[in-house]
């Protein structure tokens, strides 16, 4: 992979420059960073703005300030600068990846796939670039090419988090053993995690394994307490057509609530009837 090392070799040198020529200069991108983890933002655009006057063409600066817009979800405000950094040429592969990111903001999942790819382009080695990329393919619906990109992001980096997204994409794809074995080591690794556990949960449902499912949905609601896992095993019962356990789930369930919707009573209601048909049956 020749071409790979020239690339970094290359980034290298331009890095050093921009270092070099920065060195000089008296902003302190630490005391930036700083404010920005103590958020402390309107401190950082003010330290930002100030030093712009004296380096108009410092596309560091621009960066950080488009960064501290979009922690604060001013995402317009965040393009503006965003652009005069990318436009200036430094820190191009932050620029683009940042880039991408607002435009999955908006729901311009076309753009968030260009700018991860050029982000790619320049640094083939950076796994937040395809794991950005993944994201646009799978918002895109594009299961096997998310899965394959959050593959390379996952070899890259190692990181746990990313193979609950393999798992997502393995899900849609309808590889639910695949989609299982991932989550079960992560919930050996992690006890608990509701968010594991509700994934294995709806991976167990598709390949129809009952007692695996409603084991997952009671420990669920005995880890957090939250009785919109009771619901979501009133809907599972249901849709087995176990009506009776539904109906006394329900009962528990509204036990809970101070004021049920009248989505939930209708459908309380409807459980009520399926279960007065059985009866009389």
């Amino acid at each position: 992979m020749r071409w790979i090392g020239f690339f970094s070799f290359f980034l290298l040198l331009f890095l050093i420059y921009y270092v070099f020529k920065i060195s000089y200069s008296d902003v302190s991108y630490k005391k930036i960073d700083e404010m920005i983890e103590f958020k402390k933002y309107d401190e950082a655009i003010n330290y930002i703005d100030l030093k712009l006057k004296k380096y108009p063409d410092d596309g560091l600066l621009y960066y950080k300030k488009a960064e501290i817009f979009f922690i604060k979800e001013d995402y317009d405000s965040s393009n503006i600068y965003l652009d005069k950094s990318i436009e200036l040429g430094f820190p191009t592969i932050l620029s683009y990846k940042l880039k991408a990111l607002l435009c999955e903001k908006k729901k311009d999942y076309d753009c968030e796939k260009n700018f991860s790819k050029k982000a790619i382009g320049i640094d083939p080695t950076d796994s937040e670039g395809y794991f950005i990329l993944a994201k646009a393919y799978f918002n895109l619906g594009d299961y096997k090419k998310s899965y394959e990109n959050f593959k390379i992001a996952y070899d890259i980096e190692n990181d746990d988090n990313i193979l609950l997204y393999i798992s997502d994409c393995l899900y849609n794809l309808k590889e639910y053993d695949k989609s299982i074995n991932i989550l079960k080591k992560l919930d050996e690794k992690y006890p608990q995690n509701t968010e594991i556990l509700f994934k294995l949960y709806l991976s167990y449902k598709e390949k129809g394994y009952h007692n695996n499912s409603l084991y997952l949905l009671d420990k669920l609601y005995s880890i957090s307490k939250d009785p919109l896992y009771i619901y979501e095993k009133i809907k599972y019962l249901y849709e087995q057509g176990d009506y009776i356990h539904s109906f006394m789930e329900f009962k528990k369930y509204l036990s809970l609530l101070k004021n049920p919707s009248k989505d939930e009573i209708s459908f309380y209601n409807l459980i009520s009837s399926k279960v007065s048909s059985c009866n009389k049956n």
